[in-house]
């Protein structure tokens, strides 16, 4: 497992590029040189159009590949790392390119995902971005995938385009293959510039000779490796003291004589319904001691550590079993609910009852972070500036259209 799990961090980390908002330069990001300078133009006009008029935000973005990740989720995961759209309001779109993948994304906004929108955003795939990759443009597919996003996603007329990208797509020249260009990205400088106001902390320098303490040595740290082997060996030992105080040779209480344990079969006669229904489901064992002068009997009872079982409310033995069903998944916006059922091994006993979950917490970072997949915002580099242009702060749930070609 810890193989798979690092094979799976650096799968991640080949994937997660140092994606930065391009805003407020631009609404293209073009990590590959493949989109034309003037095509790049004509999307900061729309997505300009669209933003002036209150209608939304609109970014592209151009990778060559997600490295092996899931492109929906890498592309859903980028638009509420940079927040795109206007808070409250939740009317951004994203429109995300893998070209070596062969694999486009249209991410709506949850203010601007309802059915017929999703279905919209489905069909401008379709229709105006799908032929126009196959055909090796991808600049005028993101031209007239932006631009029909602006009209039928986020209501913009068509007498609020710029004149020159009023056109339809019909009118638009298709190229058989774009020719390369310079990248359009409006970037960042590198990651040593992601933070210009964070002081950047040396890593401290080994003392001339090395490191001075060791282990054994007068006040040197404790090795790692030392505390751990205290703590099983005290385990081990209370383990074993438990074991030798379980099984120890007993006397009888009354007469003093000996006694000897009855194994798990003839132990049953002597254990109540309820007492047998623990010990087949393994929540609770039991051991009956005999006299072997007087006939006394002694019932001792232990506990498992480890079970999924508790105490029945009505018959009051260890023997109720919960089972859980997600009705509605929590999510980072709002809270989920599950189905609880419980049942009693021993008694009649059933109940079923519903209970609500937190909502799933992301932790922040300005870096990939390897404990976790695309689950979390910090899977893209650089801060996140989009909170603080034009009204930033959208969130998507990962609706809308896309497909390979």
């Amino acid at each position: 497992m810890l193989r798979l799990a690092l094979l799976a961090l650096i799968v991640l980390t080949a994937a997660a590029e140092d994606l930065r908002d391009p805003r407020p330069g631009s609404w293209v990001l073009d990590r590959t040189g493949r989109i034309p300078v003037d095509d790049a133009r004509r999307i900061d006009a729309i997505a300009d159009a669209a933003q002036r008029r209150g209608a939304g935000q609109i970014v592209a973005v151009v990778v060559a590949t997600t490295g092996g990740a899931e492109h929906r989720r890498y592309a859903t995961e980028l638009f509420n790392r940079w927040q795109v759209g206007t808070r409250g309001r939740d009317d951004g779109v994203l429109v995300f390119v893998a070209l070596d993948d062969r694999r486009a994304e249209i991410v709506l906004g949850d203010g601007v995902d309802d059915d017929r929108q999703v279905a919209a955003s489905q069909r401008i795939y379709d229709q105006a971005m799908r032929p126009r990759l196959r055909e090796g443009a991808p600049g005028t597919a993101l031209v007239d995938g932006v631009r029909a996003c602006a009209m039928d996603i986020l209501g913009l007329p068509a007498d609020a385009l710029p004149d020159a990208i009023a056109r339809t797509a019909s009118e638009a020249p298709r190229p058989a293959h774009a020719p390369a260009a310079p990248s359009t990205t409006h970037d960042y400088p590198g990651p040593e510039a992601e933070h210009p106001r964070a002081p950047r902390l040396a890593a401290p320098a080994a003392p001339a000779g090395g490191f001075p303490h060791r282990i054994g040595t007068p006040g040197s740290d404790p090795s790692p490796f030392l505390i751990l082997l205290g703590v099983l060996g005290c385990i081990g030992a209370f383990l074993v003291l438990r074991l030798w105080l379980r099984h120890r040779t007993r006397a009888c209480p009354g007469c003093r004589q000996p006694m000897h344990r009855l194994d798990e079969q003839a132990d049953d006669r002597w254990l109540s319904e309820g007492e047998q229904v623990e010990e087949r489901v393994g929540s609770v064992n039991y051991d009956v001691w005999l006299c072997d002068g007087c006939g006394a009997s002694e019932k001792l009872r232990y506990g498992r550590w480890f079970t999924s079982y508790s105490g029945c409310p009505r018959c009051q033995a260890k023997t109720l079993s919960r089972s859980t069903r997600t009705l509605r998944a929590a999510t980072e916006w709002s809270g989920g609910l599950e189905q609880v059922d419980e049942r009693c091994a021993h008694c009649p006993h059933t109940h079923r009852w519903e209970r609500s979950t937190p909502r799933v917490v992301r932790h922040r970072s300005s870096g990939f972070s390897g404990g976790s997949s695309f689950g979390s915002r910090s899977s893209f580099g650089g801060g996140s500036r989009s909170s603080g242009f034009g009204g930033g702060g959208g969130r998507s749930s990962g609706r809308g259209g896309g497909g390979s070609w």
